[in-house]
């Protein structure tokens, strides 16, 4: 939306704030604020405002620490850092959510679960601890279960739902990690499920979709 009404702004020439109402009510929305209020309605974004932005000066050393991975023979990389368990725990919440709400759209779910795999290994490893990070924490953290509805064609509010679910989870990301590879890795992921949801339709009868087959976008 912001990108949106930064073109608006440049073409014809608006206020920041004008350019903001007029791509709201361009996508079907009253004002700016009208949007902001629907995307803001799971109120996550204030639990996100209130995390402390990574320090660029408490860059450690070495920046990336290697860890055994299936699925990687030479070891995966993640960030030399420690997000605190309360943040892994909201950021789970919102991956749990996308995960369940995208299971008839197969590239924004696997998208999600590359996501939700590289963190739940990385808390893992961040956490060794079990008096520190208990196994029943772990569990429901990033892979326990969520009472999020899923839907074949999304209305219109629950795509800008799941696209503010998306930007929380990179803002937490970048609040809480530094910038390195791993990381921009998972903003990546994150980035693609958001122009996935984009054009996922809505409110139409998809042609190809049957409950049994679940034929997904």
């Amino acid at each position: 939306m912001n990108r949106k009404a930064k073109t608006i702004k440049k073409e014809e020439g608006l206020s920041h704030y004008q350019a903001l109402d007029k791509a709201a009510q361009d996508t079907g929305f009253s004002n700016w604020q009208h949007f902001l209020n629907i995307s803001t309605k799971s109120g996550t974004r204030e639990l996100v405002l209130k995390i402390p932005k990574f320090l660029v000066t408490s860059l450690p050393r070495p920046r990336l620490l290697t860890y055994y991975s299936l699925t990687e023979r030479n070891g995966a990389k993640r960030p030399n850092a420690k997000m605190p368990i309360e943040s892994h725990s909201v950021l789970g919440g919102l991956l749990r959510e996308a995960r369940k709400a995208t299971e008839y759209n197969k590239r924004a779910q696997t998208a999600v679960g590359f996501v939700q795999k590289k963190l739940d290994d990385w808390v893992q490893n961040e956490y060794p601890d079990r008096n520190e990070l208990s196994d029943e924490v772990f569990f429901q953290m990033y892979y326990g279960n969520h009472d999020s509805q899923s839907d074949p064609s999304p209305t219109l509010e629950r795509k800008l739902e799941l696209v503010n679910i998306f930007q929380q989870a990179s803002e937490i990301l970048e609040r809480m990690y530094f910038d390195c590879a791993p990381v921009r890795e998972l903003h990546k992921k994150l980035t693609l499920a958001v122009k996935v949801v984009d054009n996922w339709p809505f409110n139409k009868n998809l042609k190809d979709f049957t409950i049994d087959k679940r034929t997904v976008v």
